[in-house]
């Protein structure tokens, strides 16, 4: 029987109804952060395929079962033990600048809308970066982005407590968390999880990108955000 904890990157592709996202899934053990190391690869391709690059690197997803220095906006360290869902994605997307901070808000939608429609889940989104069931935190997202060749290479940093379950877990920091698997009762499989996920997110960045209309996105979701 398949662990529910690992993700199966064949499994996810055989879920996927995206164009571009997950194209190439990349499975670490363990990294200090999954943007750290996109940022790191993303340098590599470029380096060893010049602009090339930008085009191959649009899509990528880079998932971790654990990460060492895990952090959230403002440098919040957020905890990131194995049973979570740690993944970043790699974009190069041609939209202007003072827009590419709406991407942040459409992920959080994908997130929310998945764990609303699929999950059963009555999750509500912080603005502009969280997920929040019943006051506690069950998601974050943190977007970073750099300049790589004159190439403005973009990195969503996504953070789930999937299946780490907090109830179990001593530490009194973490009170204000709270994980899938507490609220359902149960383990979710992560590999559905992951690819239920990176559709819902696609489906929503090709409409912004296509409409730069993101009102239409979040009525759409009809997700309360506060």
């Amino acid at each position: 029987m398949a662990d529910k904890d690992i993700i199966y990157p064949e499994k996810v592709k055989r879920l996927l109804k995206t164009v571009f996202i997950a194209k190439e899934i990349i499975i670490l053990k363990t990294v200090d952060s999954t943007n750290n190391y996109s940022f790191i690869f993303s340098k590599e391709a470029f380096h060893r395929d010049g602009n090339d690059a930008k085009d191959k690197l649009n899509g990528i997803v880079i998932v971790s079962e654990e990460q060492s220095c895990g952090r959230g906006r403002f440098d919040r360290k957020w905890f990131s033990p194995k049973g979570g869902l740690w993944f970043s994605i790699i974009l190069n997307p041609s939209i202007p600048l003072n827009t590419l901070k709406n991407i942040t808000i459409i992920a959080a939608a994908a997130i929310a809308n998945v764990l609303i429609r699929k999950y059963k889940i009555n999750v509500k989104i912080k603005w502009p970066n969280d997920i929040y069931f019943r006051q506690k935190k069950l998601a974050g997202i943190l977007i970073e982005s750099e300049n790589i060749n004159g190439e403005i290479i973009l990195v969503i940093g996504i953070g789930i407590n999937v299946n780490n379950a907090f109830y179990r877990n001593p530490d009194e920091n973490l009170l204000g968390a709270i994980s899938i698997s507490d609220i359902l009762s149960c383990k979710v499989d992560m590999s559905i999880f992951l690819a239920e996920l990176l559709n819902s997110f696609e489906k929503s960045y090709i409409d912004f990108l296509n409409t730069q209309d993101l009102k239409s996105i979040l009525k759409e979701t009809e997700i309360f955000i506060n």
